[in-house]
């Protein structure tokens, strides 16, 4: 048998076909050392046994020791399950107070939260020595103690003991690791704050340039001595044939925000010999540990920390503000996740058979709702935010979260940059959360100040982007489209965000082809003329309403070979080639240019009016006239290229 406490009167068993059939019954409960007795209020008939659902009224809470006798004499430990979603758990075993290993030079205090857990111990690792120390229950399910001494550089684990089973697992709060997520890592905070900064003033009107900390420098084109490290972006002064590298081609293109792919610690990379293996990072193993195969040494906690402070710093200094893509949606494997081996059940939806929910598509999702799951997001933004100086974050399938958590991160976001950035994905997805509480583009008008990706803006300008979409072609790729629903998009999407600032425009991101692989998958016309298209959408891109959105290689036509979910893929199809970038440098220039006329505009007054097949972009003071068409036109005085734009005056 099987036995759960679902809520604290419910205790649900699983007697399984082999044990007499599953007809057992009869059953008793032993709280401690007394046997009270219990009512049956269900029998359900499953695959694989029966499932029984007693009622008990005796007083108990969740120190004390439940066990379920049947019939038969058979016992078993009854293991707290979904009363961790109950009202009554979340008023009285969760906790406000700060988590993880707070360290000081003279003792580090070890918090940990586990309220369903009999005890806990630190394993703590001084060089060779180790030592285990007993944690004491304190309120709200926190397990503490404090060890004297400075343990600025010790590592730990948490053994928690419950009545089924002893679990070894790093710190869900820790602020690093050793390689691998082997061991937490007592962290002195005054090692990052200590890293130099400059202020950087407000940002309007953002420009989001997004890549990926390892592809931007891992290949052989990168003139740094880092390739693939968050120190690449701290080198100054790489040029190739003259043509600015890293983190000054960044500052020379103009854009306001770069968002780095995830930079939390993720599954998939062998830290220690990362050469071996390739992997985005949408596999989160843990939220506040910055990632170790981008750092220098993956084995020292400190590297990971400094190196990522050090990059952030790098690009403020040259007026560049950070985004992190966040992912925090779901873990990499449920079960062995340190939040699941913390609390089972607590931080992730189950569907009513006991199964996990599903709506990531990953194997689990987090419930945003849990009152110590928001706790955890609040903690990543201060650690983002507060100790690394972080300015934005882009919320990876932000339609798992739900619009009142979304609000609080945006909140405490704003308590540290009054321009944070805040925006995400916010597709409808499949899980369980009511759809007038998901966080996506249909709940939009919820939340204030959020930015959504904006699918309907990327399909009318380029054309469907799925696998069995290639070949469908958008406006300036050559499809058919209504004035109308073109002059929407162009204009802020009005008719699907109450605020124009909350469309975030993009034509391509490192999902799906890139827009140069889409525009030969849907079209047989010259490669120079697609040349022509695909800067004509970027310029566009640039020039509308909105937030506009580049992915790194789109300003020099980079294509991954037709591949489009390439999160495995390699270095050879995902590297940033900087020769290639350098041999398309007139177009680089061109997006340059677009992005610095547009720092010009009053972008919030666009107005956008078409005539004879040419379209004008009225900012009042500056327009813009655009000709998607296949030959040169005329408007007034001035002469529009084919595929091209003209400013036509500027008082």
């Amino acid at each position: 048998m099987k036995a759960y406490l679902d809520a604290f009167d419910r205790i649900t068993v699983i007697a399984e076909k082999y044990y007499y059939n599953g007809d057992t019954g009869g059953f008793y409960v032993r709280i401690n050392e007394h046997a009270v007795p219990c009512s049956l209020v269900g029998r359900t008939e499953c695959p694989d046994g029966v499932e029984y659902a007693l009622a008990i009224d005796s007083p108990f809470s969740l120190e004390d020791r439940l066990m379920v006798a049947d019939r038969y004499g058979a016992k078993c430990p009854v293991q707290p399950r979904f009363i961790v979603k109950t009202d009554w758990f979340e008023e009285y075993c969760t906790t406000d107070t700060q988590l993880g290993a707070l360290y000081e030079p003279e003792g580090t205090e070890f918090r940990l939260w586990a309220p369903t857990s009999r005890s806990a111990l630190v394993e703590l690792h001084q060089g060779d020595t180790v030592s285990y120390h007993a944690m004491t229950r304190q309120k709200g399910g926190v397990f503490a103690v404090r060890i004297e001494g400075d343990l600025k550089h010790a590592l730990y684990m948490y053994i928690i003991v419950r009545d089924t089973e002893s679990v070894r697992c790093c710190d869900p709060y820790a602020l690093s690791s050793t390689a691998d997520h082997e061991y937490s890592a007592v962290i002195d905070p005054g090692e990052i704050i200590g890293i130099e900064d400059v202020p950087l003033s407000p940002c309007s009107d953002p420009v989001i340039y997004e890549m990926n900390i390892r592809d931007l420098t891992v290949l052989s084109s990168w003139p740094g001595e880092y390739h693939g490290k968050y120190l690449s972006l701290c080198e100054e002064g790489q040029e190739l044939d003259g043509m600015p590298c890293g983190a000054d081609y960044l500052a020379m293109l103009g854009v306001s925000h770069v968002q780095v792919q995830p930079v939390g610690d993720f599954e998939g990379i062998d830290e220690r010999y990362p050469e071996m293996t390739y992997n985005w990072g949408y596999n989160p193993l843990s939220f506040l540990v910055p990632e170790g195969s981008y750092s220098t040494d993956p084995q020292d906690p400190y590297s990971r920390v400094t190196e990522f402070r050090k990059m952030v710093t790098a690009l403020h200094r040259k007026g560049i503000r950070l985004t992190v893509d966040a992912v925090l949606n779901h873990v990499y494997d449920l079960q062995r996740s340190d939040l699941n081996m913390t609390v089972p059940y607590y931080y992730f939806r189950w569907n009513g058979d006991g199964t996990p929910s599903n709506g990531t598509f990953c194997g689990n999702d987090l419930d945003s709702e849990r009152v110590m799951v928001r706790q955890l997001y609040l903690r990543t933004v201060d650690v983002l935010f507060g100790l690394y100086g972080v300015n934005g974050l882009r919320l990876d399938l932000m339609g798992i979260l739900d619009t009142d958590t979304v609000n609080r991160i945006r909140d405490r976001a704003l308590t540290y940059d009054r321009s944070a950035l805040i925006y995400g994905e916010g597709w409808d997805m499949p899980t369980l959360l009511g759809q007038d509480r998901k966080a996506s583009i249909a709940n939009q008008a919820k939340m204030p100040g959020v930015g959504h990706f904006n699918d309907r803006f990327r399909d009318v300008i380029k054309g469907g982007t799925g696998d069995d979409r290639l070949s469908e072609k958008g406006w300036l790729s050559g499809g058919e489209y209504s004035n109308e629903e073109v002059i929407a998009v162009l204009e802020g999407s009005r008719h699907i965000f109450d605020d124009a600032g909350k469309s975030v425009n993009y034509l391509e991101s490192h999902d799906n082809s890139t827009l140069w692989d889409k525009l030969c998958a849907c079209s047989d016309e010259p490669k120079e003329v697609l040349r022509k298209r695909q800067v004509l959408m970027i310029k566009t891109m640039l020039l509308s309403r909105g937030i506009p959105f580049l992915h790194a290689g789109m300003e020099y036509y980079a294509s991954k070979g037709g591949r489009t979910n390439s999160y495995c893929a390699g270095d050879a199809v995902n590297g940033f080639d900087w020769r290639r970038c350098r041999t398309e440098y007139e177009t680089v220039k061109q997006v340059q240019e677009a992005i610095a006329l547009r720092k010009r505009l009053n972008t919030d007054s666009l107005k956008v009016w078409t005539s004879e097949g040419l379209y004008l972009f009225d900012y009042g003071t500056v327009r813009v006239v655009l000709n998607p068409g296949e030959h040169s036109r005329k408007w007034g005085k001035s002469v529009i290229p084919a595929f091209g734009t003209v400013v036509l005056e500027e008082e």
